[in-house]
């Protein structure tokens, strides 16, 4: 009897202790909250975060016509301004683009250091100007897109055939899953551009794999996280999501890694003044200008993220 009084005591001790820790840090983020945007009161310890009921973006035009195209909101520990307005967007955006170019990196998307690498998440910085100088000059010109135009048809060709040969299997009794298949033609494509050659189809093991990786890492990466709303959880990973996303993140990765290790094993063996130059041997060949804050050069880890994004982009 005295052991079940002590895990009731030792229970109602916890709880108390979280909820005044997590009070302590709602009012240290309600710190200097006279100088922001007005908004709608919040609740202790949870602040707005039930405000925004199943359809936030109603709820949030019917705020913008109670307080402006400004919305000063708490989700949890966070606080959160609402830009409403293309006016408020563009003097934000585009007359203070650097007062607000910070990113708010998710737990999730922190996994692998996924963030660092990725143009989308990197904070901004010479690097990041680093990251989007090669996107530019190496992967959304048109004389990029013209030169792989045949290789992408091919990708595209295949995918149409393998539809159609699985239609003809299941006699027509039978769906097909369309997203599987372009998730094959776009792997392909990518190993296309950089190792000239193709990967998967649908009856290979590997395609299989990464589809299924690349799909949870999607859903893990938009999946509602408690812990970004109260940074002290975070550790702790109450929902898991972080540990998922590491696992099925890693093994996309790994596929992304595959690449790069085979590239450098022909690198060693071939003559590379010979061999025609691709994206992948232009990350592996960069120099940075150091002066102007570069890396010496991208690092692997680095590079696997950036190989994944294209993938993303395709």
């Amino acid at each position: 009897m005295d052991w079940i009084w002590f895990c009731i005591w030792s229970t109602i001790s916890f709880a108390a202790s979280a909820l005044l820790v997590l009070a302590f840090s709602n009012k240290k983020s309600r710190a200097g909250a006279d100088n922001v945007p007005p908004g709608p009161p919040g609740w202790p310890v949870i602040g707005n975060m039930f405000d925004l009921s199943s359809k936030p973006h109603e709820r949030l035009a019917d705020l913008k016509n109670k307080y402006g195209p400004l919305i000063w909101l708490r989700l949890g520990s966070v606080n959160t301004m609402v830009v409403s307005s293309a006016d408020a967007a563009m003097e934000m955006f585009k007359n203070n683009d650097l007062a607000f170019n910070g990113r708010t990196i998710t737990e999730a998307m922190r996994a692998c250091s996924y963030n660092e690498g990725s143009m989308a998440l990197a904070q901004y910085g010479p690097y990041w100007r680093l990251l989007r100088r090669i996107c530019t000059a190496e992967l959304l010109t048109n004389i990029r897109m013209k030169e792989t135009e045949n290789v992408r048809r091919k990708c595209i060709d295949n995918m149409v055939r393998w539809i159609s040969d699985e239609m003809q299997e299941k006699g027509g009794g039978g769906g097909v899953e369309i997203a599987r298949h372009v998730s094959y033609m776009s792997f392909n494509l990518i190993a296309n551009l950089m190792l000239s050659r193709d990967l998967v189809d649908p009856q290979s093991k590997q395609g299989d794999e990464f589809f299924t990786s690349v799909s949870q890492f999607l859903e893990w990466g938009g999946k509602p996280n408690v812990a970004d709303f109260f940074p002290l959880l975070k550790r702790l990973d109450p929902q898991g999501i972080k540990k998922k996303m590491e696992r099925d993140l890693g093994l996309a990765l790994g596929f992304a890694s595959s690449f790069v290790k085979e590239r450098i094993q022909e690198r060693r063996k071939s003559d590379k003044e010979q061999r025609k130059k691709d994206f992948l041997d232009l990350l592996l060949e960069f120099q940075g200008d150091e002066k102007a804050g570069e890396p010496a050069k991208i690092m692997e880890k680095d590079v696997n993220v950036l190989i994944l994004v294209r993938y993303m982009l395709d």
